[in-house]
């Protein structure tokens, strides 16, 4: 959905930390702000190991850098 939207096909409704290049590059605009204005929180939950697999790892750290630094620490926590 996000390649469809950058691409000028479509509209798309995705986190923030999936689009903000292309927000802060300007290949993507928000619009209809005052609908949507209420925000989300996203839980993870991934199970005690002593190693993840390199795929989810990816995913936790490409998340756990998008969000505020008050939440880092609890994403950290959860490790």
């Amino acid at each position: 959905m996000r390649h469809a939207a950058v691409a000028g096909t479509g509209v798309c409704q995705m986190p923030m930390s999936l689009i903000r290049p292309h927000r802060e590059s300007g290949a993507l605009v928000s619009f209809l702000d005052e609908i949507s204005t209420e925000l989300i929180d996203v839980h993870a939950v991934w199970p005690k190991v002593a190693h993840l697999r390199p795929k989810v790892r990816h995913v936790v750290d490409a998340d756990a850098t998008s969000v505020s630094c008050e939440h880092t620490a609890e994403i950290n926590a959860g490790q």
